[in-house]
């Protein structure tokens, strides 16, 4: 595999992370709002 096809991997990677963290976050401050600190918890977890 070439150096340029390692980069482009981690940046597929890290575009996917990103997306999970921003769900996650999206997903706990809904709870929150909600009232369900019990889902809110386990997003930030």
């Amino acid at each position: 595999m070439q150096g340029n096809e390692v980069n482009t991997a981690f940046e597929i990677l890290l575009e996917e992370i990103e997306l999970v963290a921003n769900q996650l976050n999206d997903d706990g401050a809904q709870a929150f709002k909600e009232g369900d600190f019990d889902t809110a918890r386990r997003a930030i977890e």
